[in-house]
């Protein structure tokens, strides 16, 4: 499998020619962004999950 048969799959699935020009621009399919997103929504929680706790520690300093 060359590096643009995914292009040719995507093509063959139905997509059109906008997300295929996309995944052909940034190397990334369809399939993939559920993946991504995945993981950015892991980041931002464990970020929030960060933030409560350094909040929550300070709070607990002043009473």
């Amino acid at each position: 499998m060359s590096d643009w048969d995914y292009l040719h799959d995507m093509r063959a699935e139905g997509y059109d020619e906008e997300a295929i020009s996309e995944a052909a621009a940034t190397g990334v399919t369809p399939w993939h962004y559920s993946h991504i997103e995945e993981n950015e929504l892991r980041q931002d929680i464990d970020f929030l999950k960060r933030s409560l706790s350094v909040h929550d520690k300070k709070h607990r300093k002043l009473t």
